[in-house]
């Protein structure tokens, strides 16, 4: 199938699985314009049609994947898909994006996204190719692991020219932190996506199609890899290709922001059997770069010592190397690595899954649970072969595994007696990324305050925002500049989830938006619009969660553990909490929200172009 004339335009697919109904449509082109694609359009069809009574589970949610304008085209990173859906943790608004090439396959198949709603009589999945539709059975497919129904379905289908989309034993199980994976190891994660896939009985969705999208300024395009490359080359993820994300792992450790046993301390000595430098002279590394991607971060990794020696697995982020490290006392890498590899595997979310080990280790180890609340399971610091077999126990839902496939927050309810004072969550019950967040304000703060289950900006304090006159970060603790800055990148953060493009390998204002014109055919499209643009959205999933039951106080708020004082180590004394109620009141003044309640003011979303929502917020 030819695409070199194929512009951005909106076309979707609504399948209804409850019937087997497949319908085709194009999004109204006022509508793509204000809200572009991936997690922005997926967050207006949300608020349109998913109301406050539907359940994430219910047959009434909407499972809706998306791609963008630069998706499939040449620009660097262009591979990145989103999944938006109403998330079984929170029970509020989830926005997931994963890299790879599942986001440029879907173009190349001829459609720019997939509405599901219905749950499915049998288990099947969607196979998009070339402009044709079909849905199928997944008989044959039920009990795989994410690689095992990937490289079966690519086998069977066209593994060249397929990008595959799938779930795992945890989301057949329905496991509240169940993510969507692709190519392996990357995966849409945040608030339990997976665990809505598998909910409807979609086991996977499968995009073929070949490569040839040019976009409506080809020229254009081309022009921009220069310039885009040349700032990405000087950002603050220069040393990607090189480290990975893993890479910067001993350095957070001595700047305190990584999460030790559970948050009970913040020392950990053993850092360098952990980080990248070891992993790249142990190991066998071979680069497995995304669509159009010139860095490619990520390596397939050959364990070459230990006991699982010749064991092959994607080289995890930042996110695993931690959880499956300090936070649960392990101190050499190929077991940390093993443990990653069946958390992919078995298709879940780590930061969920971090954070719920380390919780119940830490009960264990303080006696509040015992061996026979744990089936036996030794649950002592660093005992991999026990959380190998746990983690197993929570993705069939197994026994004790049964209880913590419920997540950190509702699995230390469960537990009963002191957990829920050792659960480390935000909001109403999902836990952060894999950081200690007291002593880094603006690290845990732009998660707190997000609606779309991730943060909503970059941490000011960790990064600059060039474009918006600041070359250095923010001072960390300086809380009116945080909120500040944080509602000012929001808009540019969220606008990156719409494009398709990897954040990692990004540009500068400008570019960006030169290439979002150069895609889409847009007349006059600029750095202004995208800007407002993204902060339309962001206005809008705030009004999606105030519908939805959301207040300051429930669910941009943190836990217990997370609001307590760092004891030792390099942030000794450090506590966000102290700060939380201010920065809140900031941020909402700074976006042109009431600093009390939260809610978009009324001119502000006048001028965002959110006229109708007005009435559903301020009645």
């Amino acid at each position: 199938m030819s695409h070199s004339n194929d512009i951005y335009t909106g076309k979707y697919l609504r399948v209804d699985l409850t019937t087997g109904t497949i319908t085709k449509e194009r999004i109204k082109p006022d509508v793509l314009r204000k809200y572009v694609g991936g997690s922005g359009l997926g967050t207006k069809i949300m608020y349109d049609e998913v109301p406050p009574s539907v359940m994430p589970f219910d047959p009434e949610n909407l499972l809706i994947f998306s791609s963008g304008p630069l998706n499939g085209t040449r620009m660097p990173g262009s591979g990145t898909y989103a999944v938006t859906t109403k998330g079984p943790l929170t029970g509020m608004l989830t926005c997931a994006q994963s890299n790879g090439f599942v986001g440029a396959r879907m173009r190349f198949s001829g459609y720019d996204g997939v509405i599901f709603s219905g749950v499915s009589p049998e288990w099947a999945y969607l196979w998009v190719h070339d402009g044709e539709v079909e849905l199928r059975s997944a008989k044959d497919l039920m009990g795989l692991d994410t690689w095992e129904t990937e490289d079966k379905l690519k086998a069977e289908l066209d593994s060249k020219r397929t990008a595959i989309a799938c779930i795992g034993p945890a989301g057949e199980n329905l496991v509240k932190f169940a993510g969507i994976f692709n190519d392996h190891g990357h995966l849409c994660a945040s608030n339990g996506p997976g665990a809505v896939m598998g909910s409807k009985r979609l086991k996977a969705v499968a995009f073929t199609g070949s490569p040839g999208i040019e976009g409506s300024d080809p020229e254009m395009l081309n022009s921009l890899r220069e310039p885009w490359m040349e700032f990405a080359n000087k950002s603050p993820f220069q040393s990607y290709p090189y480290t990975g994300t893993i890479g910067g792992f001993t350095y957070k450790v001595q700047s305190g922001m990584v999460p030790v046993k559970n948050y009970t301390t913040n020392i950990f000595p053993e850092s360098d059997n952990i980080d990248a430098p070891y992993i790249k002279e142990h190991f066998e590394n071979r680069k497995r770069p995304c669509w159009a991607c010139p860095w490619g971060h990520i390596n397939e990794i050959t364990i070459t010592e230990g006991e699982h020696k010749g064991l092959v697995v994607e080289e995890p982020e930042y996110e695993e190397q931690a959880a499956f490290s300090s936070m649960i006392g392990i101190t050499n890498a190929d077991e940390m690595l093993y443990l990653s590899n069946i958390t992919d595997r078995m298709g879940m979310d780590v930061k969920e899954l971090g954070f719920t080990i380390g919780m119940v280790m830490e009960c264990f180890n303080e006696g509040i649970i015992g061996l026979k609340d744990t089936d036996g399971l030794e649950l002592t610091w660093g005992n991999s072969k026990a959380v190998a077999e746990l983690l197993y126990n929570i993705a069939y839902r197994r026994g004790f595994g049964n209880t913590l496939a419920e997540g950190t927050m509702r699995s230390a309810r469960m537990i009963g007696g002191d957990a829920p004072e050792r659960a480390v969550y935000i909001k109403d019950g999902q836990s952060p990324h894999t950081h200690d967040d007291r002593g880094h304000w603006g690290l845990g703060l732009v998660q707190v305050i997000s609606d779309m289950s991730s943060g909503v900006a970059m941490p000011p304090d960790m990064f600059p925002l060039p474009d918006f006159g600041y070359d250095q970060p923010i001072p960390p603790y300086d809380v009116d500049n945080l909120a500040k800055t944080s509602a000012l990148n929001a808009g540019l953060h969220q606008f990156h989830d719409c494009t398709g493009n990897c954040l990692f390998v990004g540009c500068d204002v400008e570019t960006l938006a030169k290439a979002v014109g150069a895609s889409t055919g847009w007349e006059g499209f600029n750095r202004k619009e995208m800007l407002e643009i993204g902060d339309r959205i962001v206005t809008l999933q705030r009004c999606y969660s105030l519908r939805h039951g959301a207040t300051p106080e429930k669910n941009d708020t943190i836990s217990p553990r997370m609001s307590s004082t760092v004891k030792d180590g390099p942030m000794a004394g450090k506590n966000v909490a102290d700060i939380l109620s201010e920065f809140r009141e900031l941020y909402y003044k700074y976006m042109g929200w009431d600093p009390k309640t939260s809610k978009p003011l009324p001119e502000t979303m006048e001028r965002l172009g959110l006229r109708e929502q007005i009435g559903h917020i301020w009645k």
